[in-house]
């Protein structure tokens, strides 16, 4: 999949329900003592690399939607740099939601 289709598929799932301040706050049992960075991803360009640094561990939290929504920008930054601390967690938590991603994609995808 070429990364202009990474970004339209994103773009399907915009904006995402729980976002990542949200799933810390959810990780933090509503607490938003971790949780100070604001973010506003509307659109998957929206995402910054300070953002998925700061709120690096909370994808298990995330619903199959959201973590398709974030898709686009954690690959644009894996093409960045591969030694991403959070990768691992985002990569467990897709792995995790298979059955749930295939629900909500087309074959094609």
């Amino acid at each position: 999949m070429e990364l202009e289709e990474l970004y339209a598929l994103s773009c399907r799932f915009a904006p995402p329900e729980i976002d990542l301040r949200q799933a810390q706050i959810i990780d933090d049992y509503g607490h938003e003592d971790y949780a100070k960075m604001p973010i506003n991803h509307q659109k998957p360009d929206d995402v910054r690399r300070e953002e998925f640094d700061y709120y690096g561990w909370i994808y298990p939290f995330m619903k199959p939607k959201d973590l398709l929504f974030y898709l686009y920008a954690v690959v644009r930054e894996c093409q960045k740099d591969m030694n991403l601390d959070w990768l691992d967690s985002y990569m467990y938590s897709m792995d995790r939601e298979v059955n749930g991603l295939m629900d909500i994609l087309s074959e094609k995808e």
